[in-house]
């Protein structure tokens, strides 16, 4: 049985993916100052989002992909401190936007600066990742048709035993492909979304993933990893996400040194299901 929390997750995610195929067709695409696609589609889900979670007076805060830069310093420190929900309306908006199916939206929420919870849901294959009572569920590839069927078609997923080899697929952020390169005879595969990343990790279809994507990208599907046994690291070792802390060890926080943080990991992080394999990725890849 799906937790009260879990349940609410779903249900927004539901919601949010209804709000994203309205704008499917004219999704009124502008660059953002880091040159990222913001879409129509973005604002309107993190405003659905931001009304329907967002209750300060009840310490609940909300740090979302398109927001979270007006976000008072001492805003940020509070989420940080007590119950917050980490949002990316769309995850892949330059899929979202192109209309190649693989992006989807991310809910994360944490504690005291540690994520307990999340969920993500990919709309054109109606694939839901979500984590419940430390047990992760996900629905199989269907059509945008199964989006209100997500309830029954929820299964518990069990970890992952393949082994790590020449036929591993592995799964490459944007910026590893522009700043390295794979030595090995791996498939490699590159899609711009995070979150579609995390549900082919933890459905076995892909070995392991080398990315450097921010919070909120990575805030729904860490805790159903973390479920399912996954390990993640990084080339110094120092950067752990799947430890699930929002802390300054993981991510470039904002803080009064700093008050622009980004959000992003500390440095490009590797996730499989051993640790052994998220350490081997960064014996295969070289940067440039």
């Amino acid at each position: 049985m799906l937790s009260e929390r879990a349940l609410l997750i779903g249900e927004l995610l539901e919601e949010a993916s209804r709000i994203a195929l309205e704008y499917y067709n004219s999704p009124g695409t502008e660059l953002k100052e880091d040159q990222s696609v913001v879409t129509l589609a973005d604002k309107a889900i993190e405003k659905y989002l931001v009304s329907r979670l967002e209750d300060v007076e009840n310490g609940v805060y909300v740090i979302g992909e398109e927001t979270s830069d007006s976000k008072s310093l001492s805003y940020i420190e509070q989420a940080l401190k007590k119950k917050a929900w980490i949002i990316d309306p769309i995850d892949g908006t330059s899929m979202y936007s192109a209309h190649i199916p693989i992006w989807g939206i991310s809910i994360g929420y944490a504690e005291n600066g540690v994520i307990v919870d999340g969920g993500v849901f990919a709309p054109c294959t109606a694939e839901m990742l979500l984590s419940s009572g430390g047990k992760t569920y996900y629905s199989q590839p269907g059509t945008i048709s199964d989006i209100p069927k997500w309830r029954e078609r929820l299964e518990e997923l069990s970890p992952v035993t393949s082994e790590f080899n020449g036929k591993t697929v592995i799964g490459e952020g944007q910026i590893q492909v522009h700043r390295g390169r794979f030595t090995c005879p791996n498939t490699i595969n590159v899609f711009c979304s995070t979150i579609y990343e995390g549900i082919l990790l933890a459905t076995g279809r892909h070995g392991a993933l080398i990315c450097s994507s921010k919070l909120w990208d990575y805030a729904g599907v860490i805790q159903s990893l973390y479920n399912l046994g996954f390990a993640s690291t990084s080339q110094t070792g120092k950067v752990n996400i799947l430890n699930r802390e929002i802390s300054i060890e993981n991510y470039k926080l904002p803080n009064a040194a700093n008050k622009q943080g980004t959000f992003s990991v500390q440095e490009a992080i590797s996730i499989s299901s051993k640790l052994e394999y998220a350490q081997r990725i960064f014996s295969m890849w070289e940067p440039m």
